[in-house]
């Protein structure tokens, strides 16, 4: 056992080391510092058990010490020293749960009594720590082998006959009835909404974080240790007596994990059951779940939703909104059905995700919306999810037609810019035109205006001004008032070559003999 001595008189603590056979009184080393930061770096090194200090010392008093002892939960008896008897000492020395207030001068056989007593005191002290932690280790496992008991009946691994269970529940002093019916609980992750990074690196912790708060909100006592993760969703047995009010807790819980862990959880309940019937309905609240993609958060008691699955009637209002080509009410239909506890099947929602995707990208192939356009990152991203829920979907194709209505209205302006091309070609036709002439007289770049007018005729620039430059020449060869050597210069051309090759290759004659059928 160790003791630190702290004084700011150096003859005090010499004459203490001195004087005091520690080792009689069960002191195995002893410490000493001339201020409390020298005590503070021993303490911190150092087992100490007992701390004898001066009250009064230059700077931080002895007090002071011993308040930052007990405010660090540092566990050691404490001795006081001081020269004066003052009560205000005494009573503030008490408040730091120190164990004796010694008046200097000392008597050093009275004080290795005191030494002695505070010696056999923290003797008492830790063997009545180590029974505790005995008792709560021992309690601990006690409920980790009553969780199991229950876990193994969720999971299907417990024997299923009644003297089975009864003894086993017996060996293990487990509140368990073979006729009495329990109600399972099942709660799914559907959305991490907040602390997705603490999810993803520390998920035991959210986990562990997320069961305390269920067995503070939902369960008694008694009944903690019927609750538990299992495949990444979290389990609970409730027996009799907890069906009033149930939903508004199981809403209650719900509402405070989201705010104080972030995560989404639907919670799952069916009809009360036998003890060896549990993993039959934890099967079957699985499955429900696994086709569920309506509820991120909420409640859902499967026997209220059975009969639920018919949703004809909305799905018939979407195919006369496709019919219609009104699909920007789609998403805001979908949002507000399924906006409370109704459950839809899988199955059902990914046959009209291809009906209204269908109709959807038919409309856009029929107004000329190119795909390759179409397809932003963030379009590509969330169309990963639409399967996942049906907010996902309304979200996606919230999205998808307000990106057609982007296209089509810089379809409407790219048709603009190239009909001003064209009124430009058409009253220039007999000058030189070159693209950079174009672009300087209707504002955009050259590179621009090529790339636009590729896409949107199908020819390049250079070729339409070709195209209408041949036109233009038929009509002045058909009208036979000049030369064609004229012509070509009239049109632009400074060499006759040059135009009687182009002249051929877009109408498979020359310039002569077009002028002679003519």
């Amino acid at each position: 056992m160790n003791l630190l001595i702290v004084d700011d008189e150096i003859y005090v603590v010499r004459a203490l080391q001195k004087n005091i056979d520690w080792k009689a009184v069960g002191i195995d080393q002893v410490f000493a510092a001339f201020h409390a930061a020298k005590a503070r770096e021993i303490i911190k090194k150092n087992s100490i058990d007992i701390i004898v200090t001066d009250i009064e010392m230059p700077g931080e008093s002895g007090l002071s010490l011993l308040r930052w002892v007990k405010e660090e939960g540092l566990d050691m008896i404490g001795i006081c020293l001081t020269s004066h008897a003052e009560f205000s000492y005494a009573q503030e020395a008490l408040h730091y749960h120190v164990m004796e207030y010694v008046v200097k001068p000392l008597n050093f056989k009275s004080f290795a009594e005191l030494i002695a007593r505070a010696v056999e005191k923290r003797r008492e002290d830790l063997q009545e720590r180590q029974q505790q932690e005995k008792g709560r280790l021992w309690e601990y496992h006690e409920d980790q082998l009553k969780n199991q008991f229950w876990e193994a009946l969720v999971k299907g691994m417990q024997e299923n006959s009644q003297d089975a269970l009864i003894a086993r529940a017996q060996k293990l002093s487990v509140d368990y009835e073979f006729s009495m019916e329990y109600l399972l609980v099942l709660f799914c992750v559907r959305k991490i909404c907040e602390h997705r990074a603490e999810w993803e690196d520390s998920r035991e912790l959210m986990e562990y974080v997320t069961v305390n708060i269920a067995r503070e909100v939902l369960l008694r006592e008694e009944d903690s240790c019927k609750i538990g993760w299992l495949d990444g969703k979290l389990w609970m047995v409730l027996p009799e007596g907890y069906e009033d009010g149930l939903s508004e807790n199981l809403e209650n819980f719900l509402e405070l994990a989201r705010k104080i862990t972030g995560v989404g959880l639907a919670a799952y309940a069916d009809a009360p059951c036998f003890g060896e019937q549990l993993h039959q309905v934890y099967r079957k609240l699985k499955d429900f779940d696994r086709k569920n993609v309506t509820v991120d958060q909420g409640v859902l008691m499967i026997r209220d939703y059975e009969a639920a699955k018919d949703s004809r009637q909305f799905f018939s209002a979407l195919e006369a909104l496709m019919k219609e080509k009104e699909f920007e009410k789609i998403p805001s239909v979908l949002k507000h059905n399924f906006s409370g506890k109704r459950h839809i099947h899988f199955h059902s929602l990914l046959v009209h995700i291809e009906a209204v995707k269908h109709g959807f990208f038919s409309e856009m192939e029929k107004n000329h919306v190119d795909f390759n356009d179409f397809w932003t990152e963030e379009l590509a991203e969330g169309h990963r999810g639409i399967y996942d829920s049906v907010e996902n979907f309304a979200d996606w194709l919230d999205a998808a037609v307000k990106r057609v209505k982007e296209l089509k209205e810089s379809q409407s302006e790219d048709a603009d810019v190239i009909a001003e091309i064209k009124s430009f070609v058409s009253r220039s036709i007999e000058n030189r035109i070159t693209r950079e002439m174009i672009a300087a007289h209707i504002g955009y770049s050259p590179d621009y205006l090529g790339r636009i007018f590729k896409r949107e005729t199908g020819i390049s620039l250079s070729e339409y001004i070709m195209e209408q430059k041949v036109e233009r020449a038929k009509e002045l060869l058909e009208e036979d008032r000049d030369t064609i050597g004229n012509i070509a210069v009239r049109l632009g051309y400074s060499s006759f070559s040059y135009f009687s090759e182009v002249f051929r290759r877009l109408t498979g004659t020359a310039p002569s003999d077009y002028k002679k059928k003519r």
